[in-house]
């Protein structure tokens, strides 16, 4: 059984959030409540991905091999594995500088709204789903859990 790009990439994924549950273990209540249980169910996340991945490897290098077969997405085109994986990054990455900008709530509404336009997303769909991010942040961030947010490098520059 081998791991593959992706299993390493979930396994990464799965050190992140624990690397930010254990950052936070010592917090008050208040601070860390959040980020233990979403890490918490994060973690159960990453551990099935894991289990599916590792599962459908072993059925694959268990199965006889046909005459015939069709390839792998990265068999078909390692030039677009490739470039899918760092699409991604620069998606991930001018979030972060979005968020430094602009500031972490307009950010993702903004990025929800991109992000959704550009892979095929209608505008009443990308609209809606961007209203409901910014409706969450509202309801839920500002108002019942009182978070502070940071004020955003845009403004300090102005």
């Amino acid at each position: 059984m081998r791991f593959r790009p992706t299993d390493y990439f979930t396994l990464f994924i799965g050190l992140a959030i624990l690397a930010a549950m254990i950052a936070a273990w010592d917090w008050p209540l208040r601070a860390s409540i959040i980020i233990l249980v979403l890490g918490s169910a994060g973690l159960v996340m990453v551990a099935a991905q894991l289990a599916l991945d590792l599962t459908r490897n072993r059925k694959r290098a268990a199965e006889p091999k046909l005459a015939f077969e069709i390839p792998s997405f990265e068999e078909s085109d390692p030039g677009a594995f490739k470039r899918g994986t760092l699409e991604i990054w620069g998606w991930l990455i001018g979030l972060l500088v979005t968020v430094l900008l602009i500031g972490l709530p307009a950010a993702l509404v903004l990025f929800v709204f991109l992000y959704m336009r550009t892979y095929g997303a209608g505008w009443l769909l990308s609209l809606g789903m961007a209203a409901a991010i910014a409706a969450f942040e509202y309801g839920v961030y500002d108002r019942i859990m009182h978070v502070y947010w940071p004020e955003a490098l845009i403004w300090r520059l102005l």
